[in-house]
């Protein structure tokens, strides 16, 4: 019952809402038939209709793997395709890359860290990444219709290491010199 859907689709990620009963989101790809365009579909009323919102997002994005609604704002999503990783801050709407220096690889899972709130992206072939401190991301509308915004961060522990044996970490690390 996925209006636009064509018969035997992958369906990859089905991802429940984290805010509202009877939402959720698809992923389905149809690369088997040789159609290599994304596919993301939302219900509010659990599952009895389907929308798509794929939105802006261009064909050459590939096909989808995952998709995942952020944990504290609503209206952002996370996708990840055969070419990288999106963002929509209007619930698939429109997209933007998130890609900047991850290589165009297939990202097969995307994952929100509970306590640290980063994005952990699952690819296939590179590993994986995580895109620390998103409350960034998270809060980007607002800050956009400001004329000025700062952003929180939280705070860092820099690690010195102590033995007997004195500071590992601060000893300069020399080789020696080929004789003249």
């Amino acid at each position: 019952n996925v209006a636009g859907l064509k018969p035997f689709p992958w369906i990859g990620t089905v991802e429940a809402s984290n805010f509202d009963a009877g939402t959720a989101y698809i992923t389905a790809a149809q690369w088997q038939n040789d159609d290599y365009a994304p596919y993301f579909y939302m219900t509010t009323d659990y599952g009895r209709t389907w929308r798509s919102i794929v939105g802006d997002m261009p064909a050459k994005a590939g096909w989808p793997h995952v998709i995942r609604e952020d944990r504290r704002n609503r209206n952002l999503l996370f996708a990840g395709t055969e070419m990288g990783v999106w963002a929509s801050w209007d619930r698939g709407a429109h997209w933007v890359s998130l890609r900047g220096e991850l290589a165009a690889v297939p990202v097969r899972d995307m994952q929100i860290h509970p306590r640290e709130n980063d994005l952990i992206i699952a690819t296939h072939g590179r590993g994986m990444d995580i895109l620390d401190d998103i409350p960034a991301l998270q809060n980007l509308n607002p800050a956009m219709a400001a004329d000025a915004a700062l952003f929180d961060i939280r705070p860092a522990v820099r690690w010195t290491f102590w033995n007997r044996a004195g500071n590992l970490g601060q000893k300069v690390w020399r080789g020696a010199n080929p004789p003249e």
